[in-house]
């Protein structure tokens, strides 16, 4: 929408008659970016991606969305791929809006989740969740972001949100006995072998095994 967006009449009764207007990213960008320098922002950049959109993001350097679950397409061309990552992006498992990596399992097509296990070398579709995971913390994304639904194996019943749905979404909550040292191990020495531990970590932390 910050490319470009499709105008509709306000007393229209549909999108017929609606066009394509150009917004003005560049210049409310640079706007943006003069008032609050140190601002981060990243780029919601999912969906059909069109060239204006690509030269938008480009331009202003933001760092766009990688989500994993949109990755296992049959073809192998999926631009989510983190092969195809580079640094300057946020890679995640899966969104609120998606299905937890284990509901997605029996949620998504046959054919995506046979190519999941392939490409992640998976041969235990109930460990599915870390396989993903780890892919994410490997790569080259500068940032990486999970779920505790997905951390903690749940299927569907972890599900944050369901878009186009009401009264059953954002209802979620993580039990306090699910947040243990056991946990907290295993986060720890994987983002630990990623390379992904803050610069400065609590030498106390070193002594956590799994």
């Amino acid at each position: 929408g910050f490319a470009s967006y499709f105008s509709i009449p306000a007393d229209a009764e549909n999108a017929i008659n609606g066009e394509w207007c150009d917004a003005p990213g560049k210049e409310l960008f640079d706007t943006v970016k003069a008032a609050f320098p140190n601002g981060k922002i990243i780029a919601e950049d999912l969906g059909y991606i069109t060239d204006d959109v690509r030269e938008l993001l480009t331009y202003t350097d933001f760092p766009g969305m990688k989500v994993l679950q949109f990755a296992f397409d049959p073809t192998l061309e999926s631009n989510y791929l983190p092969h195809k990552f580079d640094r300057n992006c946020i890679v995640y498992t899966g969104t609120h809006d998606n299905d937890t990596i284990i509901g997605w399992t029996t949620s998504a097509k046959s054919a995506e989740v046979e190519i999941a296990k392939l490409y992640l070398n998976c041969r235990d579709v109930s460990q599915l969740n870390w396989d993903m995971m780890k892919v994410a913390l490997m790569s080259v994304a500068d940032t990486c972001i999970l779920t505790m639904g997905d951390i903690i194996g749940l299927d569907s019943e972890g599900r944050i949100n369901t878009p186009s749905t009401i009264g059953v979404n954002w209802k979620w909550r993580i039990k306090g006995e699910c947040i243990n040292g056991w946990l907290a191990a295993i986060i720890y020495n994987n983002t630990f072998v990623y390379g992904r531990l803050p610069k400065k970590t609590d030498e106390s932390l070193g002594n956590i095994q799994p």
